[in-house]
């Protein structure tokens, strides 16, 4: 089940790739506000850092960290998002790599820093654990940890699907030449971030905006923790 979810993400956004960045450019006020904050947020948290992002897409927000961060890799499924980001980024302390975001790569030394953008709503519920387990064992104890993803809104990224027996939700969505794709899609409460994140450090912060929402914390143990 979860390579056929992967497999569906992988060719959804590979097609989408030259499209993506679209999204960013929403002619919404509050939205390019919120924008303009997590850009801020990325500078100030990864300064000095080496950084490790999962998902990383085009590098829109991969770009951020350029001139803060010590070092970054960050790794995408998709060798058509990669292209893109790796031109839009030729900077030397910038490596990209073709990589699942559920089996992270390994550094020597570890990672003192990581960020994931609009991933997390694209884990099975049933695999938050597992994810975290992976992703933080990459990354040294006490290191800023940053994820950023959506809020629900109606109006926006196509209908909402709920099926039978599942706890996930799906986006019907649309690319520009009309193809259809089915993408698991999550939505979670400010309660529910609190829940998931707190498991692996006393010290988070959750901030719940009108489109997107921040998670940042430092990394305080790898403990096993169920969620949901």
């Amino acid at each position: 089940m979860q390579k056929k979810l992967d497999l569906n993400l992988k060719e959804y956004y590979s097609k989408r790739a030259k499209e993506y960045d679209a999204v960013y450019r929403r002619n919404i006020p509050v939205r390019i506000k919120e924008q303009e904050y997590i850009r801020k947020e990325i500078a100030r948290l990864f300064k000095d850092k080496y950084v490790l992002e999962l998902a990383c897409g085009t590098g829109y927000w991969t770009k951020y960290l350029s001139g803060s961060a010590k070092k970054v890799l960050a790794s995408d499924i998709s060798i058509e998002m990669l292209e893109i980001a790796s031109k839009r980024i030729p900077d030397e302390s910038f490596q990209f790599l073709v990589g699942d975001a559920h089996n992270p790569p390994i550094s020597v030394p570890r990672f003192t820093g990581g960020m994931s953008n609009f991933w997390f709503s694209h884990i099975p519920k049933k695999q938050i654990t597992k994810f975290f387990l992976s992703f933080h064992s990459r990354v040294n104890l006490g290191s800023p940890i940053m994820f950023v993803d959506a809020v629900y809104r109606q109006e926006l990224g196509g209908k909402l699907i709920k099926k039978k027996g599942s706890q996930d939700t799906w986006k019907e969505r649309t690319l520009d030449s009309g193809e259809k794709f089915d993408i698991l899609k999550n939505y979670y409460t400010k309660e529910e971030l609190i829940d998931i994140f707190s498991s692996y450090s006393k010290n988070i912060s959750v901030s719940y905006l009108t489109h997107f929402w921040i998670v940042q914390y430092k990394l305080s143990t790898y403990k096993k923790i169920l969620w949901p």
